[in-house]
């Protein structure tokens, strides 16, 4: 019997060994309740890591994810501004310095895998850098002139909701050139719930065409995930952090898992690790042993819901 078509659709890459430990470390799962972190893949992020990744796991094909680090920052400086006119002054202060930067660091995520056809980048835009024409015009080069197949979104870090209209003309040119996107879902710190599952509905309704991967089936928000779906035919899924948090307080078991996805619809799901953190295989892995679904089905999710999905 032929090997399943395998395609992860949610792996992070870094320019430094250093980045990408910086960046996966601290992490303590926060949404999730107190529990033990679950032990993270032995990989640091740059694309040699990537690769052998890809190897071991069988994989043909990965969504590349590229994040702008410097606003890990910009979140920890001012998420503890009350919400409101203050806090948007203070992320607008922080953003106004980064414009070349945030380009220069999106090409550089072009560049890096132009000799890796296998390696689909998805670059990162953001709504309080550039105007709405401007994240256009970038985007549109990116995707026409460097090689973008998608976008990254991480609606609870970047401090704006996935319904923000300064989005719009960015999900118009990813919609127009069939980019995709893969946007973070779960519960933000704080009260404005910013990327929770319900934050994606306005986007599902005003923009049913779009590529939009709503990523970890809501993470800590993961109880919204069912109602959402079922209410929004269009909307899909990845698989990433949230199933490695079976046993936490707030996550779901295996069976909560598995049951999720059924009821959502198992072709509506996608294979993702959030790789370094995890490993493609370790995440196959865990999802080959789950209750309920077929095994059809979990071939399904390893990648070629994924390809139907994305046309190819």
């Amino acid at each position: 019997m032929a090997n399943p078509l395998v395609i992860d659709v949610h792996v992070h890459y870094y320019a430094t060994r250093r980045e990408g430990r910086e960046s996966v470390d601290p992490y303590e799962g926060w949404e999730f309740g107190k529990h033990p972190t679950p032990a993270f893949s032995k990989y640091d992020g740059v694309v040699d890591d990537v690769l052998r990744n890809m190897k071991e796991s069988g994989a043909s094909t990965f969504f590349m994810v590229h994040f702008y680090l410097p606003f890990i920052d910009r979140y920890s400086h001012v998420q503890k501004v009350p919400a409101g006119a203050a806090r948007e002054k203070a992320i607008k202060e922080f953003s106004a310095a980064h414009k070349e930067n945030f380009k220069r660091s999106n090409y550089w995520a072009c560049e890096v895998l132009k000799d890796h056809p296998q390696l689909h980048p998805y670059v990162f835009i953001d709504p309080w850098v550039f105007s709405p024409q401007e994240t256009a015009d970038h985007l549109t080069d990116l995707a026409k002139n460097h090689g973008a197949k998608g976008v990254k979104l991480h609606a609870p870090i970047q401090m704006f909701k996935m319904s923000d209209e300064r989005m719009y003309p960015a999900y118009e040119v990813c919609r127009d050139l069939g980019l995709g996107i893969v946007a973070h879902s779960g519960t933000s710190q704080g009260d404005v719930q910013y990327g929770d599952p319900q934050a994606f509905v306005p986007v599902y309704k005003n923009f049913p065409g779009l590529k939009l991967i709503t990523a970890h089936l809501g993470n800590g928000s993961w109880k919204q995930t069912r109602e959402v779906a079922k209410a929004n035919p269009n909307a899909v899924f990845d698989t990433c952090e949230l199933i490695e948090w079976f046993g936490a307080p707030l996550g779901p078991t295996p069976e909560d898992f598995a049951r999720l996805i059924k009821d959502i619809g198992p072709e509506r799901v996608m294979l993702a690790s959030d790789f370094p953190w995890w490993s493609t295989k370790h995440v196959i892995d865990i999802l080959m042993d789950l209750p309920i679904l077929s095994r059809e089905e979990k071939e399904g999710i390893l990648g070629a819901n994924a390809a139907r999905y994305m046309g190819f």
